[in-house]
């Protein structure tokens, strides 16, 4: 079936014709022709909704991704993802990363973060919302970057990932990234507030750190 467009205005608007002529009595051999006629803006909007999908996954594919890692996911690597996350924002760059965070371990799976940890986020106005998981195979192959806490995470980590085919992420402590080379975050979930308020700065000058070097 052949389909042509005309243009033609009604009450001042820009409107398109649209003709789809069909044979369809071939008895008497002649040609309706159905008109239906669309004003342009909708045109628009429809080309806008069918390109739409094509264009995101396109910007999913050309988006960067981290994952945080902690040994429960409750402490250290949900407030490094809440901080990331933060600042990717006002940057204005969120759109382009793919930011999660999980755990080397078992223990915490379906916690939400501890409540220190959200008050002290709370404190320095960082949304954190997480539900604690362990690392699963597929983040290996998905993620660009695996940023861990210390280096049992690390050595966890790479034990995981060489029982993983096709692994491509790079694991790395998050510390590495620190200007003043405190290369470990140490676990505060023995300790007090302060020690929570000291994970945030680490994670705070870290994932700045990180930013930079990947923007």
């Amino acid at each position: 079936m052949e389909m042509y467009a005309n243009s033609c205005k009604v009450g001042g608007s820009p409107w398109l014709l649209l003709n789809f002529p069909n044979s369809i009595n071939k008895k008497e051999n002649h040609t309706i022709a159905f008109h239906f006629l669309f004003p342009q803006a909708l045109i628009g909007r429809l080309k806008r909704c069918f390109s739409g999908p094509r264009q995101s996954i396109m910007a999913a594919s050309n988006s960067k991704s981290v994952l945080f890692v902690c040994l429960g996911n409750i402490c250290r690597s949900p407030i490094a993802e809440a901080v990331f996350r933060k600042m990717a924002t006002d940057a204005g760059v969120v759109d382009t990363w793919r930011i999660d965070s999980a755990a080397t371990s078992t223990y915490e799976i379906g916690s939400s973060p501890d409540d220190r940890g959200q008050a002290c986020m709370k404190r320095h106005n960082v949304p954190m919302r997480h539900i604690a998981r362990q690392v699963t195979k597929e983040d290996f192959q998905t993620f660009e970057y695996i940023l861990c806490m210390d280096e049992n995470n690390l050595s966890d980590l790479k034990k995981k990932a060489n029982s993983v085919k096709n692994a491509t992420a790079r694991i790395e402590l998050l510390g590495s990234y620190d200007p003043q080379k405190q290369l470990i975050i140490k676990d505060p979930y023995y300790g007090s507030d302060k020690d929570f308020e000291t994970v945030y700065e680490q994670c705070v000058r870290c994932c700045k750190a990180f930013l930079d070097t990947n923007s």
